[in-house]
């Protein structure tokens, strides 16, 4: 499945699957795999595209299998706590 959410992040910080590829140290062609959903990148890639992403605490969601347009809405911002949504629900118990 395609990764609809990836593309919207990369357009809302002004990316292109070039300027993501380099960033992120790997082929443009990767970049296209990923988000096409045809490959899934490796944990250290998912982690490199995160950070230029800047959704570096969420980076095992480039790791999911999902491609539907909510999946965007979840993502933290820049500007958000580390705290994940899991270790939220932990603590409100």
């Amino acid at each position: 499945m395609k990764r609809i959410w990836l593309k919207k992040l990369m357009k809302k910080n002004n990316l292109n699957q070039f300027t993501l590829a380099q960033e992120a140290n790997i082929t443009s062609s990767h970049v296209s795999y990923i988000i096409s959903g045809k490959r899934r990148p490796s944990p250290e890639v998912a982690k490199r595209i995160a950070k230029v992403l800047g959704i570096e605490s969420e980076w095992y969601r480039l790791l999911e299998q999902e491609g539907e347009e909510g999946d965007y809405g979840q993502l933290k911002e820049k500007q958000s706590p580390a705290v994940s949504p899991i270790e939220t629900k932990a603590y409100s118990s």
